[in-house]
């Protein structure tokens, strides 16, 4: 017999992190008469992860799942396949629930059958201290990717590729059926076997809306996105939108026009000859810097952003030209020196 709902947590070696998102978990206002679990997908860790989720079996319908692949989206994959609920809701292992959000989203369910996607906010909770400038920038682009913060209103809407409405992986529910026949890509989510590159729950969901799947934005499922000291830095915020860049390239290549960014347009980089692109990667450094030295606090780490993501797409060219680089003698490093 199915259940109602699979709340599905995929983690590796963050032991401390899934503690507080599992009592948060605890503290959930379950409807009477719900036949729900929660999947822990423990992702090849080497600390006490496994222990941590068993710990909770007693006050939680939990069960431990293991996907020794160290990826992000196997585990991902995997979660799907051992789901036993109708509607799966996906979080990370470093977001703490609200009491109400389980609630919200059978609520929803109930309320939009014909729909296969749903999601709903994603708010950051800075781990101290935090910098003033992070605290300060956090609703607005580009800090508010970082923390993940999504926010689309107090009322219910549909969630559509046109403007980006979509939900994001801190926090989103799919329907089994759907789930079960769109797998996530491995060469998209995070993963310590190929180069950074992330965004595969908004690839799965792009699909599923392509293939005229709908959804729903859900308003009233809350989680609060626990950011920690050393991810409120410019450092991070360079490596975030250098993944995003990679991310945009890789998909344009192997998908191009038929890709999320897509509904944007053709992306500009595209058009870019790769001495251009290095030209607007180090120019918008360049920028960042006056800026930031001038006092433009937003223009700066706009430009930081924009630096940073172009010299993603760079980065993607550069490393898929390795091999062959490599094959014809021209002196480019060892394979695994660009893993």
């Amino acid at each position: 017999m199915a259940l109602d709902a699979s709340v599905v947590i995929c983690t590796r070696d963050r032991a401390a992190q899934l503690r507080a998102a599992l009592e948060s978990a605890c503290a959930l206002r379950i409807p009477p008469g719900t036949a729900w679990e929660l999947l822990v997908v423990d992702n090849g860790s080497g600390d006490s992860t496994a222990e941590t989720a068993l710990s909770f079996a007693s006050r939680l319908p939990l069960r431990l799942v293991s996907e020794p692949v160290p990826s992000l989206c196997p585990a991902r994959n995997r979660g799907a396949a051992e789901a036993k609920g109708r509607y799966l809701c996906w979080i990370d292992d470093d977001v703490l629930l609200d009491p109400d959000w389980l609630a919200a989203y059978l609520a929803a369910f109930r309320n939009h059958p014909e729909a296969a996607i749903f999601g709903g906010r994603i708010l950051p909770r800075l781990d101290p201290p935090a910098p003033a400038w992070f605290a300060r920038r956090m609703y607005e682009w580009p800090v508010a990717n970082l923390v993940a913060l999504r926010d689309m209103g107090d009322e219910e809407s549909p969630v559509a590729l046109e403007g980006g409405r979509l939900p994001w992986g801190a926090n989103y529910a799919i329907r089994a059926e759907e789930q079960k026949l769109y797998a996530y890509k491995p060469e998209i989510g995070f993963s310590p076997r190929h180069v950074r590159r992330t965004g595969e729950e908004t690839d799965l969901i792009y699909r599923i809306l392509r293939d005229g799947g709908s959804g729903w934005w859900v308003p009233d499922c809350r989680v609060r996105h626990v950011i920690p000291a050393e991810r409120q830095t410019l450092a991070y915020l360079e490596f975030y939108f250098e993944q995003a860049g990679r991310t945009a390239a890789w998909l344009e290549e192997h998908f191009p026009g038929d890709n999320a960014n897509a509904v944007y347009g053709r992306p500009a980089f595209d058009v870019m000859p790769d001495p251009v692109l290095r030209l607007v990667a180090a120019g918008s450094g360049l920028v960042s810097r006056a800026a930031a030295l001038a006092g433009l606090e937003r223009a700066a780490l706009r430009f930081r952003a924009r630096g940073a993501y172009y010299g993603g797409v760079a980065g993607h060219r550069h490393d898929r030209t390795e091999p062959a680089r490599r094959l014809t003698g021209a002196g480019a490093p060892r394979i695994e020196e660009v893993r």
